[in-house]
């Protein structure tokens, strides 16, 4: 396999190590390889909190990540991003134009990480009256 020198920026998985260059006069030494596992960084993305006008347009979601490691940022994530937006009774609600009034879930999904173990927090869409 590949040999890793800086494990602060090694991918998460299973790394083989070696021990090499240990002598012993009077014995005769046997070299086990170990293993070496490093885990996966914790990442939670939350979902921004939006508003709207009732019978108005649906907003362009978006969500933020805290827990980046080593200099990493968005860039890092793969998949794409699907917002479903829920009712309080976890309904998804499919067409905002025509939803009421009132504050809803907005979930994230689709989106991967080879690195980070990801968590997901739901944001709040607001919908207020339409005053006409």
């Amino acid at each position: 396999g590949e040999t890793v020198t800086d494990l602060s920026t090694a991918a998460s998985g299973e790394y083989e190590v070696h021990l090499s260059g240990v002598t012993a006069a009077n014995y005769e030494l046997t070299m086990v390889a170990g293993t070496l596992t490093v885990s996966k960084a914790a990442l939670t993305l939350t979902v921004a909190n939006a508003q709207m006008v009732e019978g108005g347009a649906a907003p362009a979601f978006s969500f933020t990540g805290t827990g980046f490691v080593n200099d990493e940022d968005a860039t890092a994530l793969g998949g794409s991003a699907v917002y479903t937006v829920k009712d309080s009774l976890g309904e998804t609600v499919t067409d905002l134009s025509t939803a009421a009034s009132g504050e809803y879930e907005v979930h994230l999904s689709g989106v991967t990480a080879a690195n980070y173990e990801l968590t997901m927090v739901a944001g709040t869409l607001t919908i207020t009256e339409n005053g006409s």
